[in-house]
């Protein structure tokens, strides 16, 4: 008798991941302050490229005391029907790029805000071990990405 045991296979890969990112809530407001984690729940170290440089406006004013530094590690993706399209919060002019080792059991936290509205969700490239070269996108990449959030 012919059994399919594809399920258990699905569920294997799942229980495998080995860096979770989520944020605190699943609601947010527009330019609201996001709390995103990265969590190293395996047994070696992770390397991940953070782009440093990066701001965030508060409220959208322009004003010097409405602008915070954000390092963001990750992608933001929203939904856009049955798609997901990456958002364009580039780096700003003189931003610099550098590699962070997380180690087994441990977790980092980056704040953040979006300006944009709609259903979210964050993607983060890292690899196994450390490496100060995974700004270059060397191969051998795991891919997570956070539950969906919403940003009102």
């Amino acid at each position: 008798m012919f059994r399919w045991f594809a399920p258990v296979f699905l569920l294997g890969s799942i229980a495998l991941c080995q860096v979770r990112v989520s944020t605190l809530n699943t609601d947010f407001d527009s330019r609201g302050r996001i709390d995103a984690q990265i969590i190293n729940t395996g047994k070696v170290a992770v390397s991940y490229c953070v782009e440093f440089g990066q701001i965030s406006h508060k409220t959208g004013t322009g004003a010097a005391e409405d602008v915070e530094p954000t390092p963001i590690p990750f992608y933001v993706q929203k939904q856009n029907g049955s798609r997901w399209g990456t958002l364009m919060i580039g780096p700003d002019v003189g931003s610099s790029r550098r590699a962070v080792v997380l180690k087994a059991g441990e977790s980092q936290q980056y704040p953040f805000r979006l300006s944009d509205r709609g259903r979210m969700r964050l993607v983060l490239d890292y690899w196994r071990g450390e490496n100060n070269k995974v700004c270059e996108q060397p191969t051998d990449k795991k891919t997570t990405r956070s539950g969906i959030f919403v940003v009102n």
